[in-house]
């Protein structure tokens, strides 16, 4: 077989060649080759998902249309760098892009809805001391990482992973780790570190399979899939992901039509870019749309990372 899967799971170094190529071709083949030569960049965004995220599609006439919110940006999920920025070439007429970013928004809505207590109090930290050095009791990716002896680029992708109900074979697939019991003994040390939020998540997956719904912090009924359509553990993973990520699609749309009179030239997941310098207070309603606070980062950058 050479699905990506197997040849990741493979010491052989050719397997990490030919992933690597794949890799290349993909960029090549969906990002460069077909904007060579373009003045602008295009895209359509759907709004049919039943988590109420925006999603960005390829498709159109002679493929005007590219899907913007795959592109492989400067990091990865997990923190480490992409070899390329792909993002890169797409530049703001204005020679400026205001990007702001929601900061971590899904595992803040987890916290709200379980009413973790470890994990409010992280959250309710300054991100800087008054020096301008990183406040380490608000990083919620470095306490968990300190809290089970690991690495915090692991402690980021367990954290996050909480928070769409990810599965011990997708874990074992994203962090690299072959050994199914030291994923699982790893969510076991999350479970210890917030107690409460471990509660709210098999309380609501066992829910799932009696009512069939989901609900964002907003009140917003999802339907989730019933035992005739999807597994048990579907519907479960589900029953997780769609409050975390149903919750930050309102916020996100919120804040969109808060923000209408800006020149928003793309939206991208948690992310927006603005063509042109746009001042970090114009943002600050972002901050207080849902039922928690939900802080912002915001750059000025000549290209998009």
């Amino acid at each position: 077989s050479t699905d990506v899967d197997v040849l990741k799971a493979m010491d052989d170094p050719l397997a990490q060649i030919i992933l690597e190529y794949r890799m290349n071709t993909k960029l090549l083949s969906t990002y460069i080759r077909p904007w060579a030569g373009k003045d602008r960049a295009r895209t359509r965004y759907h709004l049919d998902a039943i988590t109420g995220r925006p999603s960005s599609t390829s498709g159109g006439d002679v493929d005007e249309f590219r899907n913007m919110q795959n592109i492989p940006g400067k990091f990865r999920k997990d923190g480490t760098e992409y070899p390329y920025n792909c993002r890169g070439c797409l530049l703001p007429d204005t020679g400026t892009w205001t990007d702001v970013d929601l900061e971590q928004v899904e595992p803040r809505v987890l916290a709200y809805l379980s009413g973790d207590k470890d994990m409010n109090y992280i959250f309710s930290q300054p991100k800087y001391n008054l020096d301008g050095s990183r406040n380490e009791e608000g990083d919620i990716h470095l306490q968990v990482a300190n809290f089970m002896g690991i690495e915090r680029r692991l402690g980021k992708l367990i954290s996050l992973a909480m928070t769409y109900g990810a599965t011990d074979e997708t874990l074992m697939d994203e962090s690299g780790i072959r050994s199914k019991g030291r994923i699982q003994q790893l969510k076991r040390m999350w479970a210890e570190k917030f107690p409460e939020a471990w509660d709210w998540i098999e309380s609501r997956q066992e829910d799932a399979l009696r009512t069939g719904i989901a609900v964002t912090a907003f009140g917003r009924k999802m339907r989730l899939p019933t035992l005739d359509e999807e597994s048990a553990d579907s519907i479960k993973r589900k029953a997780i992901d769609y409050p975390c990520q149903g919750t930050a699609a309102d916020i996100l749309k919120r804040s969109l039509i808060a923000l209408q009179d800006l020149d928003i030239a793309l939206q991208e997941h948690d992310e927006l870019l603005i063509d042109g310098f746009e001042p970090k207070e114009k943002f600050g309603i972002m901050e207080h749309i849902a039922p928690f606070h939900t802080p912002l980062e915001v750059k000025y950058l000549k290209c998009w990372e």
